[in-house]
């Protein structure tokens, strides 16, 4: 459940680019004080990061956000578990599901 803002972000993307973080009790404060009427909000910090809550059905939307780290500071997935399938060995339904669902918005 994200904002509409990222909808053309794909997950392999979602993955490298953003990393998520706990609010602080403070600041939980300070947001359940305001009136706040939209899904979701995008602030800056010093210009320079973007970070956006989870929309409010989500039940991490009170006490996270994600933060885009940028293009320079990604993360490489490390996918752990089995290997991800690969097109000419076994079932390519799989295959193609998988990557619809790693790059595809």
């Amino acid at each position: 459940m994200q904002p509409d803002i990222l909808q053309d972000v794909c997950l392999y993307d979602f993955i490298r680019r953003f990393n998520k973080l706990e609010v602080s009790k403070s600041k939980r404060k300070d947001e359940d004080s305001s009136d706040e009427e939209s899904d979701h909000r995008v602030t800056t910090d010093n210009g320079s990061t973007l970070k956006f809550s989870f929309l409010s059905d989500h039940p991490q939307f009170k006490t996270h956000q994600f933060y885009w780290i940028g293009k320079q500071y990604g993360y490489i997935p490390n996918f752990v578990g089995g290997m991800l399938p690969q097109q000419d060995k076994g079932d390519q339904d799989y295959y193609y599901c998988t990557m619809l669902v790693l790059f595809k918005p």
